[in-house]
Formats: C-alpha cells, structure tokens, sequence
C-alpha cells in the first residue's frame, strides 16, 4: 500500500476529474426547464395590469424551478414578508410604497417581499427578499410600470432558481487542476517506480558481486594458509581479518534490506560500497597470495601493478618526441626507459616472493627518483603553475599493494606531473582530450559534489523554496484573472460621448447642451437619445406635510409618468413603457435658479446584482447653483448603469476559482518542469548514445589498425630489440602489449553486443571512456616501440651495419 501510494491517489484524482469534466458538460450545456408566472392581484397605479404584464412579456422567465410570484396591490403580513409563510414556490410582492401607519393591531402591514422559506437558506433569506423587492422598486424610480413588476420576477427566477454553476472558466480551472493533479501523482508514481527498479538492479548486481566473494573466500583461505606466518606483512594479515569481517558483515546487511524501510536506499549504498571494497579486497588477496605462496601467477600479479606505471611512461616518451632543441636529452629518454625495462622485468623474471618485492620496490623507487630529475629538469622551462593533480591509483591496486607490503607508488606522482609539465610546454598530442587546468578542475568537481553530495534535507529546502516561488507567482497570476469576477463592469471614458443625442424640451440659462457635454466623461455602450424636460419645480413637486424637506415618496414616479404622458410620441400605447432609446430626465428650476433632478425616465430596464443607485424611495431632493454640471453627472451615471446592467455577480465562489486557477497555474508548471527535464534527459541521452555509437566506432577502427600492425611491433619489439640482454624487459613489455590489446578488442566485441536500450545508461559511456584510454596507451606503445627499433636501426647503420 505504501508503495502504491502515488498509483491509487492519481486514480482518485483521474474518476473525479472524469465525474467533473461530466458534470462540467451537463451544466455548461443545461438550460432552465421551468417558468415563472406572474400573477397581478387587485387595482394598481402606473399601468399595471395583468394584461400590460402579459404583454410586456414576449417569451416566458425561464427558472431552474417552477415558481410563481404574485403582485399584490396590500400590504404583506409578519408572517409573508419574515418567516416565508406562504404557498410552496410562491413569491408575494407589494406594490405599496410605505408601511401601514395606524395605532390599530393590523396584520397586514409590511411593504417588501417575501417567498416561500423552502426556497434558499436562512442566512440568505432576508437578502434575496430584500433584492426582489428593490428590484421593482428600482424600476418603478425609473418610471417603469409593467416593465418594474417584471423586473421583480426575473430577479426571483435568477436568485432562488437553484440552478447549476454555468461559467465554463470556474470548471476549466476545476477539471485543469484534477488533471495537473493526476499528472503530478503521475509523474511522482513513476519517479518512485523508476528510483525502485534502479535499487533492485544495484541490489542484484551488489548480490552477485557478494556471492562470487563468498564463493571464492575458500580458495582465498588456502591461498592465505599456504603463506607462512614469517612470510606474511602485516597489510596483507590485516587485509585477511578484514575481508573476513567484511564478507560476514556484508552478508548481514543483505539479508536486512527491505524495500519498504525509510533507512533502504542509506543502507543499499552502504551495502555497495562494503561489497565493492570486499571485491578489491579479495583481488588484492587473490594476487599478492600468489606472490607471498610462490605460487602460479606471479608474473601476472606484477604485470597488474606495471600496466598503470607502464602506460604513464609510455605516454611520457611519447610527448617528449616533439621537445624541440635541447629541451630534453637522449641520456634522459634513455635513463626513463631504462627504468621502464628494469621494472618490467622484474616483473617477468622474479621467482621468490620476497626477492621479488624487494626488486620490485627498488625498481620502481629506481624509476620514480629518474622522473623526479626530469622533474626538476622541466622546471625551468616556462609552463603551467597550477597545482597538478596526481595520478589516481585504483582502489583494487591499493589494496594490492598494501597486501604486499609495498607503500603508495611515487613512481606513478612523479609520472603525473611530468606529464602534466610536458603537456603544459608542448601542448596536446592528437590522442588527447580536452583538458582543463587543475584549479578549473578541482573547481568543477567540487560544485559538481556540492550538487550530487547534498544532505537530502537541503536539497528538500531547496525544492520547497523553488515550489513557493512559483506559488506566489501562480497566485499573481490567478488574482489577475480572477479579478474581473469579483469587479463590477466600468463604463469607458470619453468625454462628449458622440452616441448620444441630447434634446433640451424648455429653457433656461443653466440648461445648455454645450455646457452639459463639456462636463461629461463617460461613453455610451449604444446610442441614446436623452431628452431633458426643463419644469417648474412648483408645478411638479409635492412635500411631505410630515418632514417637509422630503417628498411624498410616490410623487418621484407620478412625476415620470405625468412627463411620458407629456411626451406620448415617445411611450408605448399598451404598456406605457418608454420606446427603445428613449429616455427623459426631469430639470425642475426653483423659485430661486437652482436646479433639481428627482429621477429619470428611461426604457432600459434595470437587473441584476448591481442596481442604479437611485435610492428615490427616501424622497430626498435638493437643489444645485450648477446645473450644467448636475445635468453632465447624472448623465455620466446613467452610462455606467447601462454598462454594468443585467450584470449579475459570478454564481460561484471568486475565493474558490482563485485557489483552485492558482493550484492549476503551480502544477501545471510544476509538471512542465518535470516534462522539459524528462526531454531534455531523453535528448542528452539521445545523443550521448550517437555520440558513444561514433566513439564505439572510432575505437574500434584504432584497434583493426593495431590488430594489422601487430606483426610488424613484434618484429620490432623481439627481433630487433630482442639481441642481447634487454631483450627480456622488451618481450615483456610486448606481452602486455597484447594482453591490453586483447582485453580491449574483448571490451570492444562486448559494448558492440549491447543492446540499444542499455546504451542510454551512463555506464556504457563509462566503458567507452575506458576503452578509448586504453586504446591511446596502446598507441603510444606502438610510437615508443617504433622509435626504439628506428634508434636501433639508425645506430646499426652508423657502425657500418
């Protein structure tokens, strides 16, 4: 279960994104199937009627639910209006404008609204009954009749429909993040499968490595008994003890790994490297046993101490041939490969264990002290000062090595640097590869272990600090889109809008088109045409006898209708309502030249959740000493009303899109991340394996040319270089020759025989590597033969030969 963990939540994640993405469809692609009738109860001013309500509506409100409001010209009940006491589905509205003021225990009281409390929450019932009942009132300060009572019914279809969400954007960002989600599991399943698979290969091969040991510590011990106990170094009893302690150790451990524990991939690398040490161990044994016991495979023990030192000098003697002018003598190309030959044949001639250690260790100090001259020769030269990186030994020679008895090679650092100061004077050969100073070097290394080496624990900071980073920048984002849905539409700004057209019914000094336009700001969405009806304000207006600074709350629409009636041309003959376009604005001038605007007349009608701001229930009213101004706003305010009419809030949660469009946003580029490094992975391995393909080729094209000439380097090696004594170092030199190249086309024949999927491994390009390295120590042994056989032949025919 724990394994699966990734599998089980991305196919959770995939059944809700399938279900969402369905709900998705139905509802983008559902429509109302029910209707909202209205029903006109009683006698009412202003026009309306069942039939004007009827024939106002050129198709039916469409509603998630059948409802039905009825239009009351009597005051609503405690019950009605309060607690929703009324027929299931129903709506009650009043068309009364005031309260019922009497001292008299009546019941029926209430202006406002009210609705079937089934119909939507109690937290949200006061303010839905609130929105239907402004929603008449608001167009009836409009100068609406019919169109007011409409206006109502569609306000109570849109807010207790109960309808399904329907903004595709609220389910794109939903289905999107299941899916980012899906993908991101996805994704982490598959990592986690593949770090798995990657384990329990090393752990096969770590197995493998293990058994072939355990498999072999029986001849490991005859080969440790059959030593004395006077002739064995203390390096190789302490290499004995340990392998030993190891192998039981080792064993232990493997049997301990389990793929479920946290601790498992600390203690697979632990086990690696205790199972790589037993095998350099058991090498080392292998061969300095043989050499301790006298036994077979002497020889082969110091031919694998002489491969590495025997390549470096070779490799020397090589660069050395392009030393112009006195850079270097023949006396010290002859003393390094005199030194060469006496390590090479004690290594093919020594017989006694101890006497051949002895001669090996005088042999290579012999060497190492003829580098270190020619060390101390090069030095006046110019040439790089930067420190120079030994020649690492490997691990299994080490170990050799100390089984042995023998110290770290000196003669292997002096060879190193030498080499590296050649280099540095003459410059590369055409068998070398780019190399880098040893500052630049160590400096790659070391980033490139602070990299790799990271404790876990910062690499995990690392990744969450880079995972917040694109957070905040994916809320940023997120709040950029989703800032339009929690904003209410704004009309543009452009002064003297050219869609308008302004008609100026009456006169007066403060009343002129040209002052009026000048002052305004906002555009028109369609054409209008804006008649303003200059009146006496004493003709029009009638106070309250109660608070005589307010109006009588019903004059603000009596004096709309009493200017339609003014302006018949303009309405329409059944319902009453203002045509298309048309709109009229009331000047009322005082007795004193100021200016008052108690509303307007207009055929727009006004919905949704934003309203016009009108508030003319409260009967307010006051005069202004700038009317052109006063006029310029009010019009500016009718061309915002317009832009955001019937513009409704987002039927679900702005903070939900926010969250979910943010997530979507992180994961999505979370999971781009992972892609474009999976491709450029698959590319960099693409053309690792061209490029090893090319390099497999090139090699092995060298090795062909090595294979013809390999008569020609014996001739040169034994029959020429065979006369006299140093012939034996020369045909020993020759054996290893042929026994690296040997192993090489072995190696080559191999990686051929890989299959094309393995080739993407950083293995193979490891063995490429090997194989060209050894195929250039091959090739310079070639040089180096060649030149000694010309040196040879040239000093033959200079004694008359």
């Amino acid at each position: 279960m724990t394994r699966n963990w990734p599998w089980l939540l991305a196919l959770i994640c995939a059944v809700i994104t399938m279900v969402t993405a369905l709900n998705a469809f139905q509802a983008v692609r559902a429509e109302p199937e029910h209707e909202l009738s209205i029903r006109v109860v009683g006698e009412h001013d202003w026009n309306i009627s069942q039939e004007t309500v009827d024939a106002l509506l050129s198709e039916p409100i469409r509603s998630w639910r059948p409802l039905e409001m009825t239009f009351t010209d009597r005051w609503l009940t405690g019950d009605e209006l309060l607690r929703g006491q009324v027929p299931e589905n129903s709506i009650i509205v009043s068309a009364q404008l005031q309260r019922l003021r009497t001292e008299e225990p009546v019941a029926e009281r209430f202006t406002g609204a009210g609705f079937d409390r089934n119909l939507s929450s109690a937290e949200k019932y006061t303010d839905i009954r609130f929105d239907i009942s402004q929603g008449f009132l608001d167009n009836l300060g409009l100068g609406h009749g019919p169109a007011a009572v409409v206006a109502a019914a569609e306000q109570a279809a849109a807010l207790l429909g109960g309808g399904p969400v329907t903004n595709p954007v609220y389910w794109l960002a939903g289905i999107g993040l299941g899916a980012m989600t899906t993908a991101a599991f996805l994704g982490v399943g598959m990592r986690r499968r593949g770090v798995r698979i990657k384990r329990e290969q090393r752990l096969k091969a770590a197995g493998r490595k293990l058994a072939r040991v355990v498999l072999d510590l029986e001849a490991l011990e005859v080969t440790y008994r059959t030593v004395r106990e006077t002739d064995r170094p203390a390096g190789f009893t302490r290499s004995w003890e340990k392998l030993e302690r190891l192998s039981l150790d080792a064993a232990r451990r493997e049997q301990r790994l389990l793929p479920d524990e946290a601790e498992y991939a600390q203690e697979l690398s632990a086990f690696e490297r205790e199972v790589r040490e037993l095998t350099e161990l058991a090498d080392g044994l292998l061969g300095a046993g043989s050499v301790h016991a006298q036994l077979a495979g002497t020889g082969s023990t110091f031919d694998r101490l002489s491969q590495p030192i025997n390549a470096a000098t070779l490799e020397l003697l090589n660069r050395l041939q392009a030393a112009p002018g006195r850079m270097v003598s023949q006396q010290q190309l002859d003393a390094i490969r005199a030194g060469l030959d006496r390590l090479i044949s004690v290594a093919n001639s020594a017989d006694d264990s101890r006497q051949a250690i002895d001669q090996w260790s005088a042999a290579e100090a012999e060497l190492a002290e003829t580098v270190r001259k020619f060390n101390a020769w090069l030095r006046r030269y110019p040439h790089d000062r930067s420190p120079i990186s030994p020649i690492q030994e490997a691990a299994a020679l080490r170990t050799l090595r100390q089984s042995l008895g023998l110290a770290e090679s000196t003669a292997l650092t002096q060879l190193g640097r030498a080499n590296a100061r050649v280099r540095s004077i003459l410059g590369d050969l055409p068998t070398d590869t780019p190399q880098t100073s040893a500052h630049g070097r160590r400096g790659w290394q070391n980033r490139a272990k602070k990299r790799g080496d990271e404790p876990p624990a910062r690499r995990r900071w690392l990744q969450a600090g880079v995972a917040l980073g694109i957070l905040l920048v994916a809320m940023i984002v997120s709040g950029v889109l989703v800032a339009p849905y929690s904003q209410r539409p704004q009309a543009e700004e452009n002064s003297g809008s050219a869609a308008l057209e302004l008609v100026i019914d009456g006169t007066h000094e403060k009343v002129v088109e040209a002052d009026i336009r000048r002052f305004m700001d906002m555009e028109f969405p369609q054409p209008e045409r804006i008649t303003i009806a200059v009146r006496d304000a004493a003709a029009y207006l009638q106070y309250d006898s109660e608070e005589p600074d307010r109006l009588i709350p019903r004059n603000i629409p009596d004096i709309l209708w009493r200017l339609k009636d003014e302006f018949g041309d303009k309405v329409d003959e059944l319902t009453g309502e203002l045509r298309e376009g048309e709109t009229i604005i009331p000047a009322m001038i005082f007795a004193d030249g100021t200016l008052a605007i108690p509303g307007m007349a207009s055929w727009q009608v006004s919905g949704g959740d934003y309203g016009w701001g009108m508030n003319w229930e409260h009967g307010s009213i006051r005069g202004s000493d700038y009317g052109d101004i006063t006029l310029a706003n009010m019009i500016d305010d009718y061309a915002e009303a317009l832009v955001r009419n019937d513009a409704r809030r987002p039927d679900f949660s702005v903070s939900g899109l926010f969250w979910t469009l943010s997530f979507t946003l992180w994961l999505t580029v979370l999971n781009a991340l992972v892609l474009l490094r999976f491709a450029l992975s698959a590319t960099q391995r693409l053309g690792q394996l061209g490029r090893g393909g090319r390099r497999l080729r090139t090699v092995q094209l060298e090795l062909q040319k090595l294979a013809i000439g390999l008569d020609e380097s014996r001739l040169n090696a034994v029959a020429v270089l065979g006369a006299g004594p140093p012939g034996t170092a020369a045909e020993a030199g020759q054996r290893l020759h042929e026994r690296a190249l040997a192993m090489a086309w072995r190696e080559s024949e191999e990686l051929s025989a890989i299959e094309l999927s393995a080739r993407f491994g950083a293995d193979f390009e490891r063995r490429v590597a090997h194989l060209e390295g050894l195929v250039r120590t091959l090739q310079r042994h070639e040089v180096d033969v060649q030149v000694r056989a010309d040196e040879f032949i040239a000093a033959t025919r200079g004694a008359g030969g």
